[in-house]
């Protein structure tokens, strides 16, 4: 018996012994894995992100605005306005735009793609009356290295912008009249050393009315651009008119003002339907034609982060009979009270002349408010 009872008494200490063993080992559970939700890109600049999962960049960015304008009453007697704005009341309109923009190294160079959404308001924005609607006014794909960029996609026209310098006419939003239009197009931008570059563009000519073309238009530039500022020159061939058009233009930056700059453009063409030349309104009812020469100035000065003023004037010399010329002036205050918010104001100023004619001048304005991000 005390055998026995020696065993059992052992084999209860033994059970005893492992069960307390075993509840003071801790309990493991096994860690989740870590989330990572944003991956900050900073090889574009600020903004970039990566896409989860992959190696491209992305930046989301665009705005948001609100604008209120008007302009004088329109008669027989009465240049067009400046801003297009109908008569008769304000002239409203909201418009938001999103941009989105992703990168990517690859053995070729830097691969881009771009795509910008816009949507307006449905009321009237010019004087046509011409309801909104969603546009895609931009997408294209770019490889581009340190030496240059080649570019195809749907934007505005080499001619309107390319480069770092010499892009649309005066500082004004609106940019006075200086051949603006978006284009499909294949462009090559050269960079060189010491801020020299060159454009190439081949661009789509199936405007409204006319034929398709086999024939692209084409487009070339030749700038330098430096810290002083920069000079350029463009040609833009309109292969379905058989026409030319040509502008050289100078940029001036203020020392010790970041930001301010003066700037002068001339342009010429040598038909009254070429594609790339300047518009004019030289009628009360909107007649509007290439002009066949034009010269503008402009300036504007950046007084600090916040707050900016420029001013700028225009000449067209028409084609044809009556000679028709036109004046435009156009100054605008700019002041960003806070981060990513610009109030902008703007007035312009627009008379046309022709022999036998003489339009009344008419002003128009507007106010704008921008939130970008």
């Amino acid at each position: 018996m005390k055998i026995k009872s020696l065993l059992l008494g052992s084999a209860a200490a033994s059970m005893l012994a492992v069960s307390g063993a075993q509840a003071a080992d801790p309990i493991i559970y096994a860690e989740p894995e870590a989330m990572e939700y944003v991956r900050i890109c900073d090889v574009y600049g600020a903004g970039f992100f990566y896409i989860p999962g992959t190696e491209t960049c992305l930046r989301i960015s665009g705005f948001a605005r609100y604008q209120i304008g008007a302009a004088q009453d329109g008669a027989l007697n009465r240049t067009p306005n400046y801003h297009g704005f109908g008569d008769g009341g304000w002239n409203k309109y909201a418009r938001g735009r999103i941009n989105f923009d992703a990168r990517s190294e690859t053995e070729w160079g830097t691969l881009r793609g771009f795509v910008r959404f816009e949507v307006n308001s449905g009321q009237a924005v010019n004087s046509s009356g011409t309801a909104s609607g969603t546009i895609m006014p931009w997408m294209f794909v770019s490889l581009s290295t340190q030496q240059g960029e080649l570019l195809a996609g749907y934007l505005e026209s080499a001619w309107a912008w390319s480069g770092p310098i010499g892009n649309y006419g005066i500082h004004s939003d609106t940019g006075g009249s200086y051949g603006f239009q978006r284009r499909s197009q294949i462009r090559y931008t050269f960079n060189a050393p010491e801020g020299f570059f060159g454009v190439l563009s081949v661009e789509d000519n199936n405007r409204a009315g006319q034929a398709r073309q086999w024939m692209p238009d084409v487009v070339g530039k030749l700038g330098v651009n430096q810290a002083w500022g920069g000079v350029y020159g463009a040609f833009g061939y309109d292969a379905v008119d058989e026409s030319w058009a040509a502008r050289v233009g100078a940029q001036l930056n203020v020392p010790n003002a970041p930001g301010s700059s003066l700037i002068g453009t001339f342009f010429w063409a040598n038909s009254v339907d070429n594609a790339y030349a300047p518009r004019m309104y030289y009628a009360a009812a909107d007649a509007t034609a290439a002009a066949r020469w034009s010269g503008a100035v402009s300036y504007e000065h950046r007084f600090n982060p916040q707050f900016a003023a420029g001013v700028g004037y225009q000449y067209l010399s028409g084609f044809g009979a009556g000679n028709p010329h036109v004046h435009m002036v156009d100054a605008s205050l700019i002041w960003t009270p806070v981060r990513d918010l610009e109030i902008r104001t703007e007035v312009g100023y627009h008379k046309a002349r022709q022999a036998g004619t003489n339009l009344d001048g008419a002003f128009s304005g507007f106010l704008r408010f921008q939130r970008s991000f």
